[in-house]
């Protein structure tokens, strides 16, 4: 599976990680607020990080790279 990417419904799937053999994907953060009009609970503040913002480069431990300020990210 090395090299492929497909679409998701959380974004594009992407095998890039250990040689290709594990997969990043893009991720969205939320907070959650009570709507009383229709009562239910609507997402609000969202915000959108690229896969390649939220992983550690290759061959670089996840818990290294954040303690070591996530060097090498790239983020909008």
């Amino acid at each position: 599976m090395t090299g492929l990417e497909w679409p998701s419904p959380g974004g594009l799937i992407q095998m890039k990680l250990a040689d290709g053999h594990q997969a990043i994907q893009p991720i969205a953060f939320s907070r959650t607020k009570y709507n009383p009009d229709p009562k239910r609970v609507d997402l609000v503040d969202i915000q959108y990080f690229a896969a390649e913002c939220v992983n550690p480069p290759p061959g670089v431990k996840s818990l290294d790279w954040i303690k070591g300020g996530m060097q090498g990210a790239k983020c909008n």
